[in-house]
């Protein structure tokens, strides 16, 4: 573990402190850290894979930047389908993805979520997935509809996915600032914010 840490601590000096770096960055493939992607098999098809957290372990973080997920039930989970050297997939394939009505109650549940609040909320993934995001419990999290951060995160996902495809953002750096703290992303991304 000492030396996953040590190789992510150094991805985040390489790919977060350094903006100017970020459009050749490659970042960390895989990770078993909290608030990092982790890569998921068979992650572009309709089902969802993973196992969903228990109910009522889970909490949204209502911070004053925005809300965001508990990163320890979703850390953001990309799809091994991209190639960090080629991620032209992300910028030529329509990734949707609808949640069906059993995901959806189950990632409500493990984020306490009553089903008298149901309607209140949608369930967003974090990585998105024109980035590569997975369609996997890890990615899944409610984000209140009425909150502003839901335009937000929306913007932030477009604004992103349209640097990596122009070229100004490596799609791994891109997944892990999305990952790891979608409100800071553009910023740490060098794009604004």
């Amino acid at each position: 573990m000492t030396s996953i840490t040590t190789r992510l601590a150094a991805a985040v000096i390489a790919c977060v402190a350094v903006p100017a770096l970020l459009a050749g960055c490659t970042g960390p493939t895989t990770t078993t850290d909290v608030g990092e992607p982790v890569v998921a098999s068979d992650s572009w098809s309709e089902s969802t894979t993973g196992s969903a957290p228990g109910a009522g372990s889970c909490e949204l973080d209502h911070g004053d930047e925005g809300t965001r997920p508990d990163a320890s039930c979703t850390p953001g989970a990309v799809t091994s389908e991209i190639s960090p050297a080629d991620p032209s997939v992300v910028c030529r394939e329509s990734a949707g993805g609808e949640i069906n009505e059993s995901v959806r109650s189950a990632v409500l549940s493990a984020y306490g979520i009553e089903n008298e609040d149901a309607p209140r909320y949608r369930v967003d993934y974090l990585v998105p997935r024109q980035l590569g995001g997975a369609n996997d419990f890890a990615n899944l999290w409610p984000m209140p509809e009425s909150d502003p951060s839901a335009t937000t995160k929306a913007q932030t996902d477009a604004a992103v996915a349209d640097a990596v495809c122009g070229g100004r953002a490596g799609i791994q750096a891109a997944q892990y600032a999305i990952a790891h703290n979608w409100t800071t992303a553009l910023t740490v991304l060098g794009l604004g914010g």
